[in-house]
């Protein structure tokens, strides 16, 4: 009898367990992006400056809330990614983006770059040497791609009078390793 209740009492207690969890999903691919000195990837206008405005803007990227000198910023990373790819500061109200930042990973370093903004010259060497075609300035527009963990950045610049400044900057993904 002793015998019975307990074997009753095992089958009852492996009734109620709970099933393993389920292994969660991984993170959805980063999509394609095109950062510009008026929008990001279409959006124009004013974006708010809050995170699921930003999540929205880069869809499949790591937004990382911090702060730079008593002042918020967003860093948008590569999945997977330890390093900054953007960074998004507010404007004068808080309110809505002010300015993207492009980071560009150099033999030196991380560069800023602006669209509208920043010029050629500001690339680092390394960078320049293999943009397509060889860049003379009044030659016509032509673009960098520097190869990034999980993608490309493709640096887009116009042609020009003088030094060219960055006009657009593009997030590909990719299998393109470093």
């Amino acid at each position: 009898m002793k015998r019975a209740l307990v074997l009753l009492a095992l089958l009852l207690a492996s009734s109620c367990t709970q099933p393993l969890p389920e292994p969660a999903p991984p993170p959805a691919p980063a999509e394609a992006v095109t950062v510009t000195a008026s929008s990001i990837e279409g959006l124009s206008g004013q974006i708010p400056f809050t995170l699921p405005s930003i999540e929205r803007a880069f869809p499949g990227f790591t937004i990382v809330a911090d702060e730079e000198d008593g002042v918020p910023i967003f860093s948008v990373r590569e999945p997977g990614s330890d390093a900054d790819l953007f960074r998004l500061r507010p404007d004068w109200s808080r309110g809505f983006i002010g300015s993207v930042t492009v980071l560009v990973p150099g033999d030196t370093g991380l560069v800023e770059l602006q669209p509208n903004v920043s010029p050629f010259t500001d690339l680092p060497a390394e960078i320049a040497q293999a943009c397509n075609p060889e860049p003379a300035p009044t030659d016509g527009p032509f673009s960098c791609t520097v190869a990034l963990s999980t993608g490309e950045l493709i640096l887009a610049f116009p042609s020009a009078r003088y030094a060219p400044r960055l006009e657009s900057a593009r997030y590909v993904p990719g299998p393109t390793p470093r």
